[in-house]
């Protein structure tokens, strides 16, 4: 049954790209709002998306929590219609719908090892895109989808658009991290989502288990972190705000992760509709 569904979500997932080349991104970006926004709410993480808000924002009344969710699900339904489209526009066009601030705090990296950091927030596909631009080439960790058919696809037919090197998370992968770092080269992390043998740092003001390789990572060879704040301003349009390295002298693991998370709950806090909220992030949820 489950080689039935990866190949039914195979051909689901290569049905949606094949129908995205036909239509123009201001096309594709609405039509992947309206469809997310109409499936999304009758699934059962939508759920999960309640309670995670009522538990973060407990002032929230019924109706502001179902305005964020459905936020979520414009959010994500155009990134997933726009990303293919946005990954294949050339360089002039690309920054036409995106702008960046803090590029000096970039350029003070640009030939040496270094991490980024960013969040499942606006559409981080296209930081990398935009930055590449810059003369840059991030080597981006990642979660690799448990249908290995729709992994391929994504990361072949549309990752594969903007010379990203893919590292896998987990044991397979770490060696692949430290020797990016040793070459001198760029990481580009996701660190906002739940890790089970991670360890227990605040995220919103509650308990979260969080991944604390970057700051390991950091702290042991001598590493920048930069964190990467990308924000959607209107429909196809985004903002990009690369910010001051973080200060690591004389600081712990846990004090980094502590600082990390206190940053991109910032993020959350100002744009609540564009994070994903749709998994089991805290400990309590």
């Amino acid at each position: 049954m489950k080689k039935i569904r990866y190949i039914l979500e195979y051909i689901l997932v290569k049905s949606w790209l094949t129908l995205l080349r036909f239509l123009p991104l201001e096309q594709a970006s609405n039509f992947g709002s309206k469809l997310f926004r109409f499936i999304g709410m009758k699934l059962k993480v939508s759920q999960t998306a309640y309670q995670n808000i009522k538990m973060i924002f407990p002032e929230l009344n019924d109706l502001e929590i179902k305005n964020i969710i459905l936020d979520v699900w414009d959010n994500f339904g155009r990134m997933s219609a726009e990303t293919p489209i946005f990954l294949s526009m050339s360089k002039e066009n690309l920054a036409q719908h995106v702008n960046i601030t803090g590029i000096e705090n970039f350029y003070k990296v640009k030939d040496k090892r270094a991490i980024f950091f960013t969040a499942h927030m606006a559409n981080w596909e296209v930081a990398s895109k935009a930055l590449n631009a810059h003369g840059t080439r991030f080597h981006a960790v990642y979660r690799a989808a448990n249908n290995k058919l729709v992994d391929n696809l994504i990361n072949n037919d549309i990752r594969a658009k903007i010379d990203m090197p893919l590292i896998p998370k987990g044991k397979a992968g770490a060696k692949q991290v430290i020797a990016t770092i040793l070459a001198e080269q760029h990481i580009v992390m996701l660190i906002d989502q739940k890790m089970n043998d991670g360890i227990k740092v605040p995220f919103l003001g509650k308990d979260a288990m969080t991944a604390p390789a970057i700051a390991s990572l950091a702290l042991k060879y001598n590493c920048p972190i930069i964190p990467i704040h990308i924000t959607r301003k209107n429909k196809y349009y985004f903002d990009i705000d690369i910010l001051p390295q973080l200060e690591l002298h004389k600081k712990d693991t846990k004090t980094i992760m502590i600082e990390i998370n206190e940053i991109i709950g910032s993020w959350v806090r100002k744009t609540p509709g564009q994070w994903f909220w749709l998994h089991k992030r805290w400990i309590d949820s």
